[in-house]
């Protein structure tokens, strides 16, 4: 097979969907021998991927604009280089794509969680995901739950979607050592104790209502502390006006985007991960703590329960007091964390990017052999 992916998305600064592509990339050329792989890039061939230059065909576009790359560039290369498919595994394809293609779609947010949306999603993201479902031979996403919510959402017939799921980054896997977490702790400045919180500044991360319940758990700890990491999107000015609203300036600190080499060692330093939110496709930081043995507080709705299973200490994100108990157990309990990190690291082996491409490369086969 000749097979096309548009990584057009790819940046320096990661988050969900850029992570997906890029690590779903590099185990399918890790597992796949066979076939010809062709990459689209916008700006750079990003630098994790050019150890793969005898694996691949790298593509850069001419274009510094991002819609002339996505409804331009790529529908012509597709064209030009004769793909057999193209898998669109971050950004919805454009308005000319004719080959053969599937699409990732990661939740059901841009049909039934509209409120939660940024203007660019509403205007042009949801427009090409939704076109996307009808024109995509196949659609993938990361959860049972994810597909289960999208055919409600848009109609689309559930035998159309398959699940691949996500695992943590491949830098998880390697040992976190004592200097490495002591250049990070003195990078940001961090407590000795504090709780690790992991997630792109917006409304449906519960940020608001997490921070609620800390400035409730200060008020019986008042050394706790909370350490907020994540790219700084559009509410952020929610974030920060409640922070000072509930003068947890002390108390908190809001890193902003973090770097990945960095991450293994805030979770390892972390006494635990708190991530509350109302509303997952997956959510990869569970699996991320558990990977170096830090113990999670999660929600008990949309897919974390099918990623967590039994391994966390679950609260309902829509009740300020059931996380505002998660946090005083975990913040105190030191027996329930030690059996939370052991459950976590049995938890975090059933999941694995080369599983991840296996199931990808099998949705390829259908398309083309169906």
């Amino acid at each position: 097979m000749k097979l096309a992916l548009d990584l057009t998305s790819l940046c320096r600064r990661h988050t969900g969907m850029e992570y997906y592509a890029l690590n779903l990339s590099r185990a399918l050329l890790e597992t796949d021998g066979k076939d010809e792989f062709h990459f689209f890039f916008r700006r750079e061939i990003h630098p994790e991927l050019q150890a793969f230059a005898n694996r691949a065909v790298f593509h850069l576009s001419p274009f510094g604009s991002q819609v002339a790359t996505e409804q331009v560039w790529v529908p012509g290369m597709e064209r030009k280089i004769k793909a057999d498919l193209i898998h669109f595994p971050a950004f919805p394809p454009g308005l000319l794509s004719k080959t053969p293609k599937v699409a990732t779609v990661f939740d059901s947010t841009l049909w039934h969680k509209t409120e939660r949306l940024s203007w660019k999603a509403k205007t042009y993201f949801a427009p090409l995901a939704g076109r996307a479902l009808k024109k995509s031979r196949k659609i993938l996403t990361i959860s049972a739950s994810a597909k289960a919510e999208i055919a409600a959402a848009t109609k689309i017939p559930e035998s159309k979607i398959a699940v691949s799921h996500l695992a943590p980054d491949p830098i998880f896997e390697r040992p976190v050592m004592g200097e490495h977490k002591q250049a990070v702790r003195t990078k940001y400045t961090l407590p000795e104790r504090f709780i690790f919180s992991v997630a792109t500044l917006e409304p449906r991360k519960n940020l608001s209502g997490l921070l609620d319940s800390f400035s409730r758990l200060v008020g019986k700890e008042p050394e706790a502390r909370l350490i907020l990491a994540g790219r700084l999107a559009w509410g952020k000015e929610q974030v920060l006006k409640r922070i000072a609203e509930l003068k947890l300036e002390k108390q908190t600190q809001v890193l902003g985007y973090v770097p990945k080499e960095d991450l293994p060692a805030l979770y390892a330093l972390a006494d635990f991960l708190a991530f509350p939110s109302f509303y997952e496709g997956f959510g990869l930081p569970v699996l991320e703590a558990q990977s170096v043995g830090t113990p999670v507080l999660c929600s008990n709705t949309s897919s974390l329960p099918e990623v967590a299973g039994n391994s966390v200490f679950f609260v309902d994100p829509h009740v300020g007091e059931s996380v505002t108990d998660g946090l005083k157990k975990l913040w105190s309990d030191e027996a329930l964390k030690k059996d939370l990190i052991q459950k976590g690291k049995e938890n975090v082996f059933r999941f694995s990017w080369r599983k991840t491409a296996s199931a990808t490369r099998a949705v390829y086969e259908e398309v083309l052999n169906g």
